[in-house]
């Protein structure tokens, strides 16, 4: 019995200095991919190129080396002399850093590159919008804007453009509450009746800034009705943050016959005399 103990340490401490040989070996012969910047580039029916791309999948001959944090170094280890490299763009789905996806609606960066083992390749990706993405609403404030729809009946509460802040150009919209104006409630001027709902990907993007939080939602309509359902709440942010806010089974399970995008806040008196909140590069992107 004795004997079989230390023939099943001996055994284990052969596979552990084993694998750690085998860790050794593809280090030294890894090549490493660096990426140290991401943008995203856009035509004049794209809006901004404004993005909130922090992490990068990395798929080397067909398999996923998983996802990386911007800037990254991975490890590749390949026996071929040429190999192909996929990169796909990473959100935070409706802000949650834990809740990471593919954002459908950027292209992959493909490229083919020599391997060379102990190499490093070092790489900023630009990636762009697909060509059968569809920007059904786009509003950057820089015209006549598009948010004027009064949902809470209130003419005192509406969302304005002004050049106080703009994360692009010169205008963000912007509204302010006070005692006098404690809540607001503004939706977009057009119902759209043309979004997906057979799960088929929504998305809004927006940038925003705000000292009081508000919440994302859609008014749905119906038979000559309505109902509005607040989706995600945003608290604050003292610098322009950017959020990728996934509307698909909101929509998918609502089955409505058309919906407009709506914000809310509402100022806690008891705490605030006033509170601010800047929105710009809104889009809705489907396909």
């Amino acid at each position: 019995m004795r004997q079989n103990i230390y023939f099943i340490a001996f055994l284990m401490l052969s596979i552990i200095y084993t694998g750690c040989g085998l860790v050794d070996n593809f280090d030294t012969e890894a090549m490493f991919i660096e990426v140290s910047d991401v943008s995203v580039s856009t035509n004049q029916n794209q809006g901004s190129s404004s993005h909130n791309i922090k992490d990068v999948w990395i798929i080397e001959e067909g398999q996923s080396t998983g996802v990386h944090e911007i800037p990254t170094n991975t490890a590749i280890l390949s026996e071929n002399q040429e190999i192909e490299i996929i990169y796909q763009a990473a959100i935070r789905k409706n802000g949650v850093s834990s809740d990471l996806a593919v954002y459908p609606f950027l292209e992959n960066i493909t490229e083919t590159i020599l391997y060379q083992p102990s190499g490093v390749v070092n790489k900023t990706l630009e990636f762009k919008y697909r060509d059968n993405a569809i920007f059904s609403f786009i509003e950057g404030f820089e015209q006549n804007h598009q948010m004027n729809f009064d949902a809470d009946e209130n003419a005192q509460s509406f969302m304005q453009k002004v050049t106080t802040d703009a994360k692009d150009g010169l205008y963000s919209g912007y509204y302010n509450l006070t005692d006098s104006i404690p809540s607001i409630e503004v939706a977009t001027d057009i119902i759209y009746d043309s979004w997906p709902q057979n799960s088929t990907p929504v998305y809004l993007e927006l940038d925003y800034k705000n000292d009081i939080p508000f919440d994302i939602g859609l008014i749905g309509y119906f038979a000559g009705s309505n109902a509005t359902a607040y989706y995600i709440t945003i608290t604050e942010r003292e610098d322009w943050n950017k959020i990728y806010v996934d509307l698909t089974d909101l929509i998918a399970s609502s089955q409505l016959e058309g919906y407009r995008v709506v914000f809310r806040s509402v100022l806690d008196t008891t705490t605030l005399d006033s509170g601010n909140v800047f929105i710009d590069n809104l889009k809705v992107l489907h396909f």
